[in-house]
């Protein structure tokens, strides 16, 4: 136990054991633990299930961050840990919908939309799961000319010949500028 610190059993939630509290005081400190007291009973047992690194992890964050995380879950939350605060708060502005959508897809194409920011990321979850994956294959440059043209153009030409398109991607198309999968890591 650290010096200093005159805590009463009585101030911690009865849900919590003071001897788990203790612990919590002795490796965290005073600070970390008043920061879980003004958040509520709720939210702490939430965060002794994830142990101390998620913990430390959200504390930077701060309050407002720690909140929308805990109403995704804990699944979620682990998978924002992963990719660190920069795309955590990319995340956080966009919405818990958006946030879900991006979940499904994982990492790697997350880490390819963020490169595109919000208007595109916008502009993919219209047109949903399928759509994206054959847009992550063109890469940026296309996208980008996909966006000027809209969704109805973009649906038109991928009814005409999707397949074709794609095989052709594959294989290396100059007219779409692509050179192969190793450009772009697929």
């Amino acid at each position: 136990m650290e010096r200093g610190y005159n805590l009463s059993p009585c101030v911690f939630p009865t849900v919590l054991s003071c001897h788990v509290l203790y612990y919590i005081v002795s490796r965290l400190g005073r600070r970390e633990v008043t920061h879980w007291l003004r958040l509520g009973r709720r939210k702490v047992t939430h965060w002794l299930r994830l142990g101390r690194r998620e913990v430390t992890h959200w504390l930077r964050l701060g309050r407002r961050e720690v909140t929308h995380w805990l109403r995704l879950g804990r699944r979620e939350v682990t998978h924002w840990l992963r990719l660190g605060r920069r795309e955590v708060t990319h995340w956080l502005r966009l919405g818990r919908r958006e946030v879900t959508h991006w979940l499904r897809l994982g990492r790697r194409e997350v880490t390819h939309w963020l490169r595109l920011g919000r208007r595109e990321v916008t502009h993919w979850l219209r047109l949903g799961r399928r759509e994206v994956t054959h847009w992550l294959r063109l890469g940026r440059r296309e996208v980008t000319h996909w966006l000027r043209l809209g969704r109805n153009e973009g649906n038109r030409e991928k009814d005409l010949g999707a397949t074709m398109l794609t095989f052709q991607e594959i294989k290396g198309s100059r007219r779409l500028g692509y050179s192969g999968s190793r450009r772009f890591g697929y």
